[in-house]
């Protein structure tokens, strides 16, 4: 059965009660949301905001966190960024390309938290919520924004970096990996590329 994505909204976190029936699954995720020292002393204390997402009948099938990031990269990096060893290359001006290697922090927004429900896992939800957070981190009037960032959770049977790298994201800085993290980031303003120009041009109707 598929699931009507459109159908989703997405709603400011109130408490710890609207949590009460939300398991994704992951045991040691489940425990974090449910603590109030974990998920909620994190918001009480303005480190992300969260969110919730509802389907139509109002049900919680998702739930996330955001907070504002700042990412350095290595010289190994930003060869990859700017050879498109990552897929594709910044869209930024020519004369911007030494400015951009030159500095020493990047502006990013970093997914603090993401889980879905547990009986809505595998249908397109998680994908969803990332585009949906990659499209507000370009339109928030706030301050500026190049990048998106994570640190993807894995644990010994489980692990989120497949699907992060399965939407775009590339591994950061080995270094500020630990035991259960991977640091990862994607591009929000990636150049098209020649390629996909050229198959749009192939789909247009020809006059």
């Amino acid at each position: 059965m598929e699931y009507n994505l459109g159908n989703l909204r997405i709603f400011p976190y109130k408490d710890i009660q609207e949590l009460d029936n939300f398991y994704c699954g992951i045991t040691e995720m489940d425990i974090f949301i449910h603590n109030s020292n974990g998920f909620t002393m994190s918001i009480d204390n303005h480190y992300c905001k969260a969110f919730v997402v509802k389907d139509e009948s109002s049900n919680i099938v998702a739930v996330f966190a955001l907070n504002f990031d700042a990412i350095s990269f290595d010289s190994d990096n930003i060869d990859d960024i700017f050879s498109g060893a990552l897929g594709s290359t910044p869209n930024i001006d020519f004369e911007y390309n030494e400015i951009f290697t030159s500095k020493v922090h990047h502006p990013a927004l970093e997914i603090t938290y993401l889980a879905v429900r547990e009986d809505k896992q595998r249908q397109g939800i998680g994908e969803y919520l990332i585009e949906e957070i990659a499209s507000a981190a370009q339109k928030q009037p706030l301050a500026g924004c190049e990048f998106l960032t994570v640190s993807a959770y894995h644990c010994d049977n489980y692990t989120a970096v497949n699907f992060y790298s399965k939407c775009l994201f590339s591994k950061l800085d080995i270094s500020r990996d630990t035991q259960t993290t991977t640091r990862m980031f994607r591009m929000l303003y990636p150049k098209q590329n020649t390629e996909d120009i050229e198959e749009t041009e192939e789909d247009l109707p020809q006059s």
